[in-house]
């Protein structure tokens, strides 16, 4: 982790940063996420995911 902009407890803004983060390797990274639940019950172990950020919208980071 690089920087963290908020602690446990804090409110934000929908969409506001909470962690930079940072790594060299390609198989070391987890990634947690929120979703609805009318997602969750379409979400499966083993499904595939692209990870894309709002620095890039049109390009994924790395396809899971």
């Amino acid at each position: 982790m690089i920087r963290k902009f908020v602690n446990e407890g804090e409110l934000i803004t929908g969409g506001a940063p909470v962690l930079t983060i940072n790594s060299a390797a390609n198989k070391d990274w987890i990634v947690k996420i929120g979703l609805p639940d009318v997602d969750w019950v379409r979400v499966k172990k083993g499904d595939h995911a692209k990870i894309y950020t709002d620095a890039y919208p049109n390009e994924f980071l790395r396809e899971i």
